[in-house]
């Protein structure tokens, strides 16, 4: 841990060492899928989860919503 520590943005980076820790790929989505709900939960955000994993995170913003989706399925689109 804390390979990127002292790089920035500080805080940007910690949470990509994070996830590179978690074990994720094809049809092996629910630890990550997991920690983004985690992620929403702890910073008061809405967020949306279906049955395949699929995470929707909504982030209030001052002067507008803006919404960030992060796509965990099976079978990604080409």
């Amino acid at each position: 841990m804390d390979i990127l520590k002292g790089y920035k943005p500080e805080n940007v980076l910690g949470y990509f060492e994070q996830i590179t820790r978690i074990p994720r790929g094809s049809g092996n989505c629910e630890e990550i899928s997991q920690f983004l709900v985690d992620f929403a939960k702890s910073h008061n955000y809405e967020y949306f989860r279906d049955k395949l994993n699929n995470v929707v995170i909504k982030v209030n913003n001052k002067s507008k919503h803006r919404r960030f989706r992060f796509i965990n399925t099976r079978n990604p689109t080409k």
